[in-house]
């Protein structure tokens, strides 16, 4: 019967009731037996609880791992697109960079240029204005000559007048050296007729006024050719005073063009003054503009490097995001797979 009773018991416990215990009170070797199975069965019972309280424990934490797991997989694949963006966003920057790097060093070359012309712009403009002070000084000399040109102009204007003065002193002269002739002709006709009157008497006298005759007959003459003379030098004098009457109002206007000149001289001299200060203040603000534009193509390469090496970064961050995200989600498997084994060890 003990016998029987273990083995009901063993039945028992073989179908999961570990809550069997046979409480023999016998002492020989059935009793022994008994103790030995209760014994098991209590060994087993422990042992089934704590492997309980273990796969609970399991369980519970391969949930936690599990939630833990999509929550790192939903923040690596977040990661990843962040990651991917940057990495983008810093080629990007790489290659506006680059540019902008391109573009101040093609900057940096026109500024190079206008530096230069406007170097060459001031050596224009000192040019011109030492040519200002040429023109000026010249002008100024020129109206120096001009004015002692006016004075002997006057001059000869003064001269010519008392020529004219004495053309006509001489006509006077010539007009009464004419009568003068008439009146010895009237005079040595009379003393003809009274020497034909006294006959053998008056012939001698006839002589010398036929003489007297033939000088008023040349000084007649020579009159006239004086008188012809002295009028070409009267139209002469009168057309020399006619031109230079003429060419004076001319040469004032020529004396004021001049003034005006110079007037526009000293103006452009002093405009040209004034545009070489603002171009000095120019190229003062241009080599500061080139220094400034040097520390900037400076930056800007410090920029492109660090763009590039960012670019690097966030290409081994994205690569090393991936290589997260998948990880997690191979984390993922195993926590599924670990959740499945811990039901079924809870089951058993």
């Amino acid at each position: 019967r003990p016998l029987v009773k273990l083995r009901n018991l063993m039945q028992q416990g073989a179908q999961g009731d570990l809550r069997v215990r046979s409480r023999l009170e016998s002492r020989g070797e059935i009793g022994q037996l008994g103790e030995s199975f209760d014994t098991m069965m209590l060994q087993i019972t422990e042992l089934v609880q704590q492997t309980r309280q273990s796969a609970n424990q399991v369980l519970e934490t391969a949930s936690e791992l599990s939630q833990a797991s999509r929550t790192t997989a939903v923040s690596a694949k977040e990661i990843a697109v962040a990651t991917e963006e940057i990495s983008q966003g810093a080629g990007g920057l790489a290659n506006e960079a680059e540019r902008g790097n391109d573009l101040t060093l093609t900057n940096a070359d026109r500024l190079r240029n206008v530096i230069e012309a406007n170097r060459e712009m001031g050596e224009v403009a000192s040019g011109i204005r030492e040519s200002s002070e040429h023109g000026t000084e010249y002008i100024s000399e020129l109206i120096s000559k001009t004015g002692d040109t006016e004075r002997m102009i006057r001059s000869m204007e003064e001269k010519v007048g008392k020529l004219k003065d004495s053309t006509d002193s001489i006509r006077r002269i010539v007009d009464l050296l004419g009568n003068v002739t008439k009146q010895t002709n009237i005079l040595s006709l009379n003393a003809a007729i009274e020497a034909a009157r006294s006959g053998a008497a008056g012939k001698g006298f006839m002589v010398v006024a036929d003489e007297i005759r033939s000088l008023a007959d040349q000084s007649k003459e020579s009159i006239g050719v004086v008188g012809d003379i002295t009028e070409g030098i009267q139209k002469e004098i009168d057309d020399t005073v006619g031109v230079l009457s003429a060419a004076y109002p001319i040469f004032q206007q020529q004396i004021d063009s001049m003034k005006e000149a110079a007037t526009i001289f000293r103006q452009v001299q002093g405009h040209v003054g004034e545009f070489i200060e603002k171009l000095g203040r120019v190229s003062d603000s241009m080599r500061e503009l080139d220094e400034t534009q040097g520390i900037l193509s400076d930056s800007m390469s410090n920029v492109s490097a660090v763009a590039q090496q960012s670019l690097a970064t966030s290409e081994q961050v994205a690569s090393l995001s991936q290589e997260q995200l998948n990880i997690s989600e191979r984390l993922g498997q195993h926590v599924e797979q670990l959740e499945r084994l811990s039901e079924s060890l809870q089951g058993s």
